[in-house]
């Protein structure tokens, strides 16, 4: 439920009875490898939520457990409906993804620090059915509910940050899911660091999505997600600000004049408004990585294709407003050649690309997971 993984040999936990009782379920043997040990991912030792050790438990009894592991039950979360001064105000926006939109909403209830924040959802206009089941949500944390005319993600949150009451924003997407600690950790890194920077957490594919190779290599490289390598002891310049899961100062984005709703369709709304952050209120992001969230979207290799399109629309519209900003040095060197010399390459590298689109393609196809779990035969 919350990304952590306890590695045991299943020795370790099973009798041999129980090996047998499995594998006479599942009808095939056990694998005696775990691939996931090869996933840089994080083990912790925080208490998982108290329904999670339950079914844990209930599992180990069930496969005639030798002796079941230790794992610390985390009670279960408090239910507060309504808060005169919140600390920071969740800001989610959604268009026509109902189911995903109500499992994003279901995770930030789900937090350790309640009493401390309210919930903000934006209907931007959805005919899917959004209206009436947020209507009908039984709330375990203070929300707000908005619902408006379509008008695209910026506006939409434009509308949001208007009613916000908190001393911070945390804006996330709709398919962005919660672990129970986000909003405390985003809270203690504001508390750390002060009203001026931006707090970036994480936005990490589940395991389910790195069984599939071109997720695999997307989360292990800065091909889309810059997240890989980030590193939490520096300050972050604006193009590290990425609206998926950061909290920031709620009047510094008054003050810089909200989102630019110029910018209607998905890509740079969040760049623009980290560049006039930094440039008007000082602001720097800080990476904060114990403040972790999943992205609950398996990309296809056409998604990628068609999420570029949009994203380098995108960018043109931005530099088009902020030009100097093509001085910063992740941006320096593509102004350092001439636009025929570019055009040039890019005709003769034209062969090469549509080969690269081809592995690309492939690598979508390919589950790694399943050749992992039937090993190296």
């Amino acid at each position: 439920q919350e990304g952590e993984w306890l590695f045991l040999h299943f020795d370790q936990l099973f009798t041999p009875e129980g090996v047998a009782r499995l594998e006479a379920f599942v009808g095939a043997p056990v694998a005696s490898d775990f691939p996931e040990r090869r996933l840089k991912r994080s083990v912790s030792q925080a208490p998982v939520p108290a329904p999670v050790a339950a079914t844990f438990a209930e599992l180990c009894k069930r496969a005639s457990a030798n002796e079941m592991p230790a794992i610390a039950s985390a009670p279960a979360p408090q239910v507060v409906t309504s808060v005169e001064a919140p600390e920071l105000s969740v800001l989610i926006c959604s268009y026509q993804r109902k189911e995903t939109l109500l499992r994003c909403l279901a995770s930030f209830e789900n937090q350790t620090a309640a009493g401390r924040y309210e919930i903000l959802v934006v209907n931007d206009g959805a005919t899917d059915g959004t209206q009436e089941a947020l209507d009908a949500w039984d709330a375990k944390a203070p929300l707000r509910i908005i619902h408006r005319e379509n008008g695209g993600l910026a506006a939409a949150r434009n509308t949001g940050l208007r009613e916000a009451r908190g001393q911070y924003v945390l804006l996330v997407n709709d398919d962005t899911m919660a672990t129970p600690t986000l909003i405390e950790e985003h809270l203690a890194a504001h508390a750390k660091y002060g009203p001026s920077r931006a707090v970036l957490g994480t936005f990490e594919q589940p395991r389910a999505a790195l069984d599939n190779a071109l997720m695999r290599v997307l989360e292990e490289t800065t091909h889309v997600f810059c997240y890989h390598g980030l590193d939490p002891n520096r300050l972050h310049d604006w193009n590290r600000f990425w609206t998926c899961n950061v909290s920031v100062s709620l009047d510094d984005v008054r003050k810089v004049g909200l989102f630019d709703e110029a910018f209607r369709h998905y890509g740079c709304e969040d760049t623009d408004l980290a560049y006039r952050l930094q440039k008007e209120c000082g602001t720097r992001v800080v990476f904060a990585p114990k403040a972790r969230a999943h992205h609950e979207h398996i990309l296809t290799f056409d998604d990628l294709r068609n999420r570029s399109r949009t994203v380098g629309s995108a960018y043109i519209r931005f530099f088009s407003k902020h030009p100097e900003a093509l001085q910063h040095p992740d941006w320096r060197h593509r102004t350092e050649q001439a636009l025929s010399t570019k055009e040039e390459m890019l005709v003769k590298t034209l062969p090469d690309r549509a080969r690269a689109e081809a592995f690309a393609s492939e690598l979508s196809r390919i589950d790694l997971g399943n050749l992992e779990r039937t090993g190296p035969e």
